[in-house]
């Protein structure tokens, strides 16, 4: 007996899960596969940065600018101080080797004029850019009238890149230029920016000037840094920078003393024709001899 389905030939299914795909979407897997593998590349080209930017945000510490150096820049100096000294004092002041230095310890402060040198350096793996300077200073008080140091400079100049005229409300950063043999002064980050790569070190000299008070500031950074300014203060080692005004006579200081050059590296009291003398030369009217002795009136 046969079966019902003798006469029907069986149909034939390939053996296991893999069946070749039709031939007319191979064209569009393959396709497909190249977008999905550039797509996965431009994708890494844009993250991988943006992660690497956020590592070193994570693990850079500390100001965007870092300060090396911060020290007054003196050749020559005009050294001032609120009260007298007595005779045993400048005996003791001729007896050091770093007279200036002395001085500073005991208090004095930069007459006219004060000069900060500044080695300033990037603290970013990406590039800030210093935008602007400014001190932020405090004026309200009246010059020193004490004692006066002077000791004029033996050769040579400091070379100032900027200046500040604390007596302005509003004081600019500026710096001169020299221009057919004439002196101009034009604001400094009006045209310039000092941009700052990691460790890359740039150096200022910054003069602070003051015919009127007496002044203490600091000095205020002003960064681009990401995209965004951020502000940042720079001090005396955690003082305030000082100076003040030079007094228009002579002979309204308590004291002056003249020492350096003039007297063979000692300091030696003016005299009275010295005070009353208007001339430019600060050896106009002679104080001592040739080896520092005090000369009589």
């Amino acid at each position: 007996m046969m079966s019902d389905d003798a006469g029907e030939t069986p149909s034939r299914e390939p053996a296991g899960p893999d069946k070749k795909k039709p031939l007319a979407l191979r064209p569009i897997l393959w396709l497909g596969g190249i977008v999905v593998a550039a797509l996965g590349i431009a994708l890494t080209n844009a993250l991988v940065p943006q992660f690497g930017k956020g590592i070193n945000q994570i693990t850079q510490s500390g100001e965007a600018v870092s300060v090396d150096d911060v020290s007054i820049w003196r050749v020559g100096s005009y050294l001032a101080f609120p009260f007298e000294f007595s005779p045993d004092q400048i005996e003791t002041l001729n007896e050091q080797g770093e007279q200036d230095q002395w001085l500073v310890d005991q208090g004095a402060v930069d007459m006219g004029s004060v000069e900060v040198r500044l080695a300033l350096s990037g603290n970013r793996a990406d590039t800030v850019r210093i935008v602007n300077m400014t001190p932020v200073s405090d004026c309200s008080q009246s010059p020193y009238s004490g004692a006066l140091f002077i000791s004029p400079p033996a050769g040579g100049e400091s070379i100032t890149r900027l200046s500040f005229d604390l007596d302005d409300p509003n004081p600019v950063a500026k710096t001169t230029n020299v221009e057919d043999g004439t002196f101009e002064e034009e604001p400094y980050f009006a045209n310039n920016t000092m941009s700052l790569k990691q460790d890359e070190q740039q150096v200022f000299i910054v003069t602070a000037t003051t015919q009127l008070h007496l002044c203490s500031f600091e000095l205020e950074l002003s960064i681009l840094e990401d995209g965004e300014i951020r502000t940042q203060t720079i001090d005396d080692h955690g003082s305030p920078f000082q100076v003040t005004a030079r007094l228009p006579d002579r002979r309204q200081w308590g004291q002056v003393y003249l020492g350096g050059v003039l007297c063979a590296g000692r300091y030696v009291a003016a005299t009275e024709r010295w005070l009353q003398s208007t001339g430019e030369s600060l050896d106009d009217v002679a104080v001592c001899d040739n080896e520092g002795n005090e000369l009589p009136e």
